[in-house]
């Protein structure tokens, strides 16, 4: 019997289906899907440690979001589900970047020590290292983060909007890549293994998707390529329901739908980058703390009701309590 996706996610309640190319992807066969959404950032994005270990045991397919990688991650990976220690040994350097760097090195830190010696298998369907979109889509979000903080707020705004307008044709783009290889990465993962193989044969694979909030699109473009086709096996839920979602997520899935920003929405999304940017500051002083998701949504609620001139106010709050931290 399939599980139904959760309710309020369902696309006929989400207004029209969003805008992809359906007819160039296909759905996996005998798999039921849970998708994890949540930022990369912190230890607290994850599930806890003891049930994060426990998802990937009662799992059989772990499938992940590698941009920019090459086949070797996931290679590595799978040896390090495996227990292998020179695996453990190569992702613990990994761990060590990003702690120099300040970022995702909780994250990493975590999933790494549930993934070790789990046994599920590997997949990703992400975009391979030397794919042109991935330096695009990274220039593009440096100059919209660099813009958001000029010190002249119409023209920040008025900046970013071709560069958001170029990011969410890239960001969909993506999406595109990452559902026409879903299903081709699970197969060949599946291939890989006798067992997986037998197993799938019998009945539907458990396999679960650990992916950034961003990408809250696949599970509604999935969901929608189920009901035109009607896959043998197939489900797909989000880990929980996501009634409230920060502004770049709202605006990502407006434009989706085929509604572009507006000046207001970048003038949101300047003024939220810019408090971003604020509290990285705030929470490098005291140590990363918290799911990163929840101090998008305080973000979002504090902008809540700001027209565009209060926007502006509130941005510029924002950068002088930056360079307050900067001093300090």
């Amino acid at each position: 019997m399939q599980r139904v996706p959760l309710g309020n996610r369902e696309p006929v309640e989400q207004g029209p289906p969003i805008l992809f190319d359906y007819g160039r992807f296909d759905i996996p066969a005998n798999i039921d899907l849970e998708i994890y959404f949540a930022a990369h950032m912190t230890e607290a994005d994850l599930p806890a440690k003891k049930e994060l270990k426990q998802i990937f045991r009662n799992s059989d397919i772990v499938v992940i979001e590698a941009e920019g990688a090459d086949q070797t991650e996931e290679v590595l990976l799978n040896r390090l589900s495996q227990g292998d220690p020179q695996a453990r040994q190569a992702v613990n350097a990994w761990i060590d970047i990003a702690k120099k760097r300040g970022i995702q090195a909780g994250w990493k830190e975590v999933f790494y020590d549930a993934l070790e010696g789990s046994g599920i298998a590997v997949a990703s369907p992400d975009l391979l290292i030397g794919h042109p979109l991935t330096p695009r889509r990274h220039e593009t979000s440096l100059q919209i983060d660099s813009i958001s903080l000029h010190s002249d707020f119409d023209f920040a705004v008025n900046s970013a909007a071709e560069l958001w307008a170029r990011r969410l044709k890239l960001m969909s783009r993506r999406d595109q890549y990452i559902l026409e290889h879903l299903a081709p990465s699970i197969d060949h993962t599946v291939a890989k293994s006798s067992e997986l193989t037998e197993k799938r044969a019998k009945q539907p694979l458990r396999a679960v998707m650990f992916y950034g909030s961003d990408h809250l699109s696949l599970f509604d473009a999935l969901t929608q390529k189920a009901v035109m086709s009607e896959p043998v096996g197939f489900s797909v839920v989000p880990n929980h329901e996501r009634d409230g979602r920060p502004v770049s997520q709202e605006v990502y899935g407006n434009y989706l739908r085929g509604i572009d920003p507006n000046l207001y929405d970048i003038a949101r999304l300047t003024t939220t980058l810019a408090f971003s940017a604020l509290y990285h500051k705030m929470m490098d002083q005291v140590g990363l703390q918290g799911p990163w998701r929840d101090t998008e949504l305080r973000i979002k609620e504090e902008l809540a009701g700001s027209d565009y001139e209060e926007l502006r106010a509130k941005r510029d709050e924002a950068l002088v309590a930056i360079e307050a931290i900067k001093r300090q």
